[in-house]
């Protein structure tokens, strides 16, 4: 028989429980994860990992045939980072669903910085600690965004510009981003928007074009095509110039 403060602890972390009508692309994602963190743990040392939080479409039930689940593994000690990505890259197709692994330290997190240790970062330390209240945790304990330290929106704003145009888009045209990637960078920037506007919209794709009633919006077209992602290189091309042009505009308004 499950003890009950066993019992209390895996429900607190099985965020799903109260979902209805459970997907079978949502059975795989909690098989998944399941799975994600039988395996984290098994490859670090014991009390290693401070938490697993679980992020992106899968928590606001917004899976498709495109999605992975998405997990940040917050670690006590920068030094065993890179072991994240050498399991992600092992075993990201091992699962049910493909996994994406991001990692940060309880030292980079405190300190505002990235060590030497985390060689290629998706996000500033100050975005993550932002986020990470609406982030779901899978495991270890709870990190509190508020104590961590934080910058403006308008400065996290100017920091996506900058990375978008000189580090996203160049890749993607050099062939080494899909175009998935372009798509997960706009939702980025229009949601960074929206906060800068002083809005602040569910950090979800149905949160954040219900929000923006415009559908002339470059966020609806960004949400039609992750739904149903285009094959001709000639759509994607034109989608690309249209989030230039965005880049662009948002450029110059913070001037």
């Amino acid at each position: 028989m499950e003890k009950t403060g066993g019992l209390e602890k895996r429900m607190k972390y099985e965020f799903w429980k109260d979902w209805r009508k459970l997907s079978n692309l949502e059975l795989k994602g909690i098989d998944t994860l399941k799975d994600a963190k039988k395996l984290l743990l098994r490859n670090f040392p014991k009390n290693e990992i401070y938490s697993i939080y679980v992020k992106g479409s899968f928590i606001y039930r917004e899976l498709n045939d495109k999605s992975d689940i998405d997990l940040l593994v917050i670690l006590k000690h920068s030094k065993y980072l890179p072991m994240v990505k050498k399991l992600e890259k092992k075993y990201k197709k091992s699962f049910k669903l493909p996994i994406h692994l991001g990692a940060i330290s309880v030292y980079e997190l405190r300190k505002g910085k990235y060590s030497k240790f985390n060689k290629k970062p998706n996000s500033t330390t100050t975005r993550l600690a932002k986020q990470i209240s609406s982030f779901k945790l899978a495991y270890g304990k709870e990190m509190k965004g508020e104590k961590l330290p934080n910058r403006s929106d308008m400065e996290d704003l100017k920091s996506l510009i900058n990375a978008y145009q000189k580090n996203v888009i160049p890749l993607y045209e050099k062939g080494k981003l899909d175009f998935g990637s372009i798509i997960k960078s706009t939702f980025w920037l229009v949601e960074n928007e929206e906060r800068v506007k002083g809005n602040n919209p569910q950090h979800s794709w149905v949160g954040l074009t219900e929000k923006i009633k415009d559908k002339k919006h470059i966020i609806h077209q960004a949400y039609n095509f992750r739904k149903n992602h285009p094959k001709q290189r000639k759509t994607k091309l034109k989608y690309l110039e249209k989030l230039k042009d965005y880049l662009t505009m948002l450029e110059k308004r913070l001037k």
